[in-house]
C-alpha cells in the first residue's frame, strides 16, 4: 500500500490498527509527530507511521504495551 507523504488521523489509525482516539492521544502526549493544516485538520508524517509501525512489532494483545519514546 503506497501512502502520501502525509496522511489524516483516521488513515493513520487504520494503518496502525488502532482507535483514532489513540492516535489523538499519542500526538498529545509526544509519542507521535503531527502538525495542523487550518483549524480543524491534523497530517501525520509517513515516516511517523513507520517508525511506530516498527515499535510495534511482536507486540501481542496479551503482553503489556511498550512505553513509546517522546520525540
Amino acid at each position: 500500500m503506497s501512502l502520501p507523504e502525509a496522511v489524516s488521523v483516521k488513515k493513520a489509525a487504520e494503518v496502525l490498527s488502532v482507535n483514532e482516539i489513540t492516535i489523538r492521544r499519542w500526538i498529545r502526549w509526544g509519542h507521535l509527530k503531527a502538525y495542523r493544516v487550518g483549524p480543524f485538520l491534523i497530517r501525520i508524517p509517513r515516516t511517523e507511521l513507520a517508525r511506530m509501525r516498527t515499535l510495534r512489532v511482536g507486540f501481542e494483545e496479551n503482553q503489556e504495551r511498550p512505553n513509546y519514546p517522546k520525540v
